[in-house]
Parts: structure tokens; C-alpha cells; sequence
């Protein structure tokens, strides 16, 4: 599937990495990217000692990055946020527009924490934004405990970070 721009958004640092051919996961690979971005030590090992593509987006996105892609017929954005969604939303809308993406562009807008999606335009969000109207919804019908969704990525990450955690437990480290 062609692909145009990506980015990777830190929206408590309010930095935004644009880059092209390369994917998310591979840009993160590298440890200076990883570290400007804001990733953890912690996750930048596990990036290093992964061939999980999705493994390492979704590491990054649990960690609060927001993640971008144009693939010219729509542009997906993905996060995984409990609390102060508007907020982040509002962020995401300034920083697509400096992209210069066209009011016309459709998102795909995914919260991988609760399960919410949107598709809109982008002018769209901006208006629903300014009139504070509801933008996702919850379209998954699973859910685990918490009444949060069962994502299997989400599982996987903490179940690689406790691994790490009980290596460096055993050894000392």
C-alpha cells in the first residue's frame, strides 16, 4: 500500500517528527530518534530486541505517543489515552494542520485504550472541536476488565515489559 508522509507526535513535549520511507517502527530503531521523541530506556530495549513491528508502534503509543500515517486516501492517527482527550485531539488537529494536510482529508482517528474510533475529515474535527461535540466512538463490543478492549498488542507490551523487569530482578541489574 503506498504510503506518503508519517509522523510521530509526543504531545506532552508538543514535538512532532515527520518522516518517509521508512515505517514508525523503523524510525524508532534508531535511539537518538527514540530518545528526542521521549521513549523510555526501558522501551527503547525493547524496540532494540524486537522484530515486532507492531510491538514497537504500540509500545511507543502506550507510552503517550501519537502516531500518523497518510496513506493518501485517508490519514490514520492512533493513541491510546484514558483522560484528557479533547485536549489531545485539539493538539493533533494544530499539528495536522501544520502538515499542511487538506481540510478535505479524511482521519481515521483510533484510541487504542478505550476502543473508540472516528473517521472524519479534517476540517471536521476542527469544527467539532469548537463547538465541543463528541468526536469518537466506542465501535468494539469486547471488552476485559476495566471494560477496557482487549487489544493483544496492549497485552504483549506489559507482558514484555514484566520480562525485562523479572531479567533485571534475577540478575541484579
Amino acid at each position: 500500500m503506498p504510503m506518503g508522509i508519517a509522523l510521530w507526535y509526543n504531545p506532552k513535549q508538543e514535538d512532532a517528527f515527520a518522516f518517509s520511507f521508512i515505517t514508525h517502527d523503523q524510525w524508532l530503531r534508531d535511539p537518538a530518534k527514540a530518545t528526542q521523541l521521549g521513549i523510555s530506556l526501558d522501551t527503547q530495549k525493547m524496540i532494540a530486541k524486537s522484530l515486532d513491528a507492531d510491538l514497537i508502534r504500540m509500545a511507543a503509543i502506550m507510552e503517550g505517543m501519537v502516531r500518523v500515517r497518510d496513506y493518501y486516501d485517508r490519514i490514520s492517527v492512533q493513541f491510546h489515552v484514558e483522560e484528557g482527550l479533547k485536549e489531545l485531539l485539539a493538539k493533533i488537529h494544530k499539528v495536522l494542520k501544520k502538515q499542511s494536510f487538506a481540510p478535505d482529508s479524511i482521519l481515521c482517528i483510533d484510541n487504542l485504550r478505550t476502543g473508540e474510533s472516528a473517521k472524519l475529515t479534517l476540517a471536521e474535527l476542527g469544527e467539532r472541536l469548537a463547538v465541543d461535540a463528541p468526536i469518537l466512538v466506542n465501535q468494539r463490543g469486547e471488552t476485559g476488565p476495566m471494560d477496557l478492549p482487549n487489544h493483544p498488542l496492549v497485552t504483549k507490551v506489559l507482558e514484555e515489559k514484566l520480562k525485562a523487569l523479572q531479567s533485571e530482578t534475577s540478575t541484579g541489574s
